[in-house]
């Protein structure tokens, strides 16, 4: 059986609103496709599926502070202080 033919069998057995939100979701791959978008292989849906187990360790996380009070620019760059 194809995937196509898979599709529509699956679809036999599901509720009305169920089959809007598949619609909505297929136009909308639909939409990513024509705009230069590749579709998943089936390693990158594996290695998708993957991720949350092989991501880092929140310790190995880039994070930065940025002090929402310091002044944006140095003071030494402000020409009128000077």
């Amino acid at each position: 059986m194809t995937p196509k033919d898979l599709l529509i069998q699956e679809l036999d057995n599901v509720s009305d609103p169920l089959i809007s939100e598949v619609l909505d979701f297929l136009c909308f791959l639909k939409a990513k496709y024509r705009q230069g978008y590749a579709p998943l292989t089936e390693t990158d849906a594996a290695s998708t599926s993957q991720l949350g187990a092989t991501s880092a360790p929140e310790s190995q996380q880039p994070y930065r502070y940025d002090d929402p009070f310091a002044p944006a620019t140095p003071l030494e760059d402000w020409d009128v202080l000077q």
